[in-house]
């Protein structure tokens, strides 16, 4: 192909997903009068984690300095409180003010004591609202992980009680005042529903009335409105052979301007005819041999004319839509291919995806801006107004009968450089030929990015040998300065390459490129659990060094479809 031939996607990159900020850390009270015991605790839980965050220990020797320590910190989640301080009831007392003077039922209170005489632990749970009880004497570091544990799950679930209780209460107040507002609503569009019935049932009669004499028109002038271009063209080749040979340029430019009414005649009676709703779509079986073959005996006459190589890949699939509609729409792109292309190639091709099939037409001509993708299926719009341009209504078409037929339509184009016009069609049930050979390994266009020189060679020489066409390079950037003329089929990267780039950032560039459902396989020779996850997690498929020909085989296979 051309060296001008470089299809770029219009799509944008997908975004790389960043890590999430740590979560705060559970902010955990001492109050013990004694060093030792706090230095103790402080020990037994310096290294406990409970749902992802890590704990934060404060101090206090006395329960008005354990006060002062909720004053500064009131989202502290766990209290480990002694009773027996500055005097003997000092952390009961403590205990009466988080309840009854700060209102806090959410914070946990665990008491831990040397002394059980001053708070006997059946009178202290009764009597007092804490959460827990240790006695100093029995205290180990797995008692003191289950009692810490255990109050920071309880802690967090009263939390999100409350959090729930209050969403629940703003979504009852935002219910009643969506319930008021609908009732007026259905009061006010019961009226309109009325009234728009009445103009509707009138709409349609008047419409009704103006398809029939619509239909009507387009029987009579499908047949009568060509009758006089076809004499006229016969006279042209009646007077081009008899005239002079300064005459016959003349001549030609006439049949031209002819030629360019009979098209304009042609796709004003198919849109009419879309519009009018009197197409009915013959859905059937076909082999899309038929229609390739058909475009490629009609058409390349007029790409010969310009000098432009009009190629189209051969496919054995069965597709299931209306046959005449689906090669009309086909032969506008390709129409449009041609007639938009100066020089290069124009080519056609097909891709199973997702069981469907994708008839696509490539050109080498001039492109299309990225703001006027949409712009172009209108009706009579054209991006070039030169004579020689067409109607403007072939995009039109192919958007009416694809909407009509259920179908999608894709482009993608560079300015300057190519554009790329797709179509589906449903697969079909090809018919009983005899029993069907074994299906073979397909030859595919294989994007491969391996910084080990040694590595990518003989992988490179690997799947060439089985039958693929391999551009190959040790980074992303090289990569796609080698890419001129057609698109991968399959990306191929190793996750680790240099200078910090990753296989992710080649994905990416290279999706952003050729399109974001291009396939990619990641090899990578890493074992660390939490990459590969990774890894698995952004939808790619991963084959892991050393690699298995076989394996790969199979695995770009399956995705090339």
């Amino acid at each position: 192909m051309s060296a001008r031939y470089n299809f770029a996607d219009l799509f944008a990159p997908e975004l790389l997903q960043t890590e999430a900020l740590s979560p705060p850390p559970w902010k955990v009270l001492l109050v013990d009068d004694e060093p030792a015991i706090r230095a103790v605790l402080r020990l037994a839980m310096q290294d406990i984690v409970f749902d992802g965050r890590t704990l934060h220990l404060l101090e206090a020797r006395s329960g008005i300095e354990a006060r002062a320590r909720l004053d500064e910190h009131p989202d502290i989640a766990l209290v480990l409180l002694d009773v027996v301080m500055e005097t003997e009831h000092a952390g009961l007392d403590l205990v009466r003010h988080i309840r009854q003077e700060l209102s806090n039922r959410w914070m946990q209170i665990v008491l831990v004591t040397g002394q059980p005489g001053y708070a006997p632990q059946r009178a202290v749970i009764t009597d007092y609202q804490i959460d827990g009880y240790r006695l100093k004497s029995e205290l180990t570091a797995d008692k003191i992980f289950v009692s810490v544990y255990a109050a920071l799950r309880t802690h967090q679930a009263m939390l999100d009680l409350a959090q729930q209780r209050q969403q629940l209460a703003q979504v009852k107040v935002e219910l009643e005042q969506h319930r008021r507002h609908l009732e007026m609503l259905v009061e006010k569009r019961t009226a309109d529903l009325a009234a728009a019935t009445k103009a509707a049932e009138a709409a349609r009669i008047d419409a009704e009335r103006a398809n029939n004499s619509k239909s009507r028109f387009l029987a009579a002038a499908s047949h009568d409105l060509r009758q006089p271009l076809s004499a006229v063209n016969l006279y042209i080749d009646v007077l081009r052979a008899k005239s002079s040979a300064a005459d016959r340029p003349l001549l030609a430019n006439l049949k031209e301007c002819v030629g360019s009414l009979n098209e304009l005649l042609t796709d004003l009676l198919d849109l009419s005819k879309l519009d009018a709703g009197v197409v009915t779509p013959s859905i059937v079986d076909f082999p899309i041999s038929d229609v390739l073959s058909n475009l490629q005996s009609v058409h390349a006459p007029d790409a010969q004319v310009k000098g432009l190589r009009l190629r189209c890949v051969k496919s054995g699939v069965t597709v299931r839509t209306d046959a005449v509609m689906f090669r009309r729409m086909l032969a506008n792109l390709v129409s449009n291919a041609i007639r938009y292309t100066e020089r290069g190639t124009v080519l056609i091709g097909c891709r199973r995806r997702q069981g469907k099939l994708w008839v696509e037409v490539w050109d080498t001509g001039i492109g299309i801006p990225e703001d006027k993708t949409k712009e172009i299926f209108e009706e009579f719009k054209q991006l070039d107004e030169a004579r020689t341009r067409g109607s403007g209504l072939g995009l039109a078409i192919v958007d009416k009968s694809a909407k009509l037929l259920g179908l999608g339509v894709r482009v993608r184009s560079t300015p300057g450089r190519g554009s790329m016009f797709a179509i589906e069609a449903p697969l079909g049930i090809q018919a009983s030929q005899g029993p069907l050979p074994q299906p073979g390994r397909r030859s595919l266009r294989i994007a491969l990015v391996e910084n080990n020189e040694q590595v990518r060679q003989a992988l490179e020489l690997a799947l060439q040998a089985t039958g693929h066409l391999v551009v190959s390079a040790a980074d992303c950037r090289s990569l796609l300065a080698r890419f001129d003329c057609w698109s991968p089929d399959v990306l191929i990267s190793d996750y680790r390459l240099s200078n910090g780039e990753t296989g992710f950032d080649v994905i990416t560039r290279v999706r952003a490129k050729f399109g974001e459902d291009l396939p990619a396989v990641l090899i990578t020779g890493d074992t660390d659990p939490n990459l590969i996850r990774s890894m698995a997690g952004r939808g790619v498929v991963i084959q892991h060094k050393p690699l298995q020909i076989d394996a790969l085989q199979a695995c770009i296979q399956g995705l090339a479809g």
